[in-house]
């Protein structure tokens, strides 16, 4: 993972393939922090992994949804990732339980802030972020354009 981070993220563009494989590196670290067996989904079937697009761009996403499921303390929690591609589109989702009373600490905010900031830059008016803040679950629908 860290030559990941280090060398090839150095790289404008990656290939897809190899940030799938960083998520799943991600969530299997993530995995071994409980004992207990974790609601964790990832389902990367639709996606091309031929893809170039910026490196490192769902981690923050990823991140905040394992800090704000709780998911290594509650056994209800769960985290539901969803990349495909199709034709000249990206499409990354994740959802995620958010347990009642959670509240937004101080400073929150900061890595979606970024994740919105770098897409202004890479993806110019060819890309949309959704976000969905209910009072049980968190989503995000992140879909860019190639073309």
């Amino acid at each position: 993972m860290l030559r990941y981070v280090i060398e090839d993220c150095e790289q404008e563009k990656v290939p897809l393939k190899s940030e799938i494989e960083y998520i799943r590196n991600y969530i299997a670290f993530q995995k071994m922090k409980s004992a207990e067996e974790q609601n964790i989904r990832f389902d990367f079937s639709g996606a091309d992994g031929e893809t170039f697009i910026a490196p490192l761009l769902f981690i923050p996403l990823i991140e905040n949804s394992f800090k704000y499921s709780r998911i290594e303390d509650l056994r209800k929690a769960f985290i539901r990732i969803n990349l495909k591609t199709a034709g000249d589109e990206l499409h990354f989702q994740i959802r995620n339980s958010m347990p009642a009373g959670t509240k937004t600490p101080p400073g929150a905010g900061t890595g979606l802030r970024n994740v919105r900031q770098r897409l202004e830059i890479i993806y110019p008016k060819k890309h949309s972020l959704d976000i969905e803040d209910g009072e049980t679950e968190f989503g995000i629908h992140l879909r860019l354009v190639f073309k």
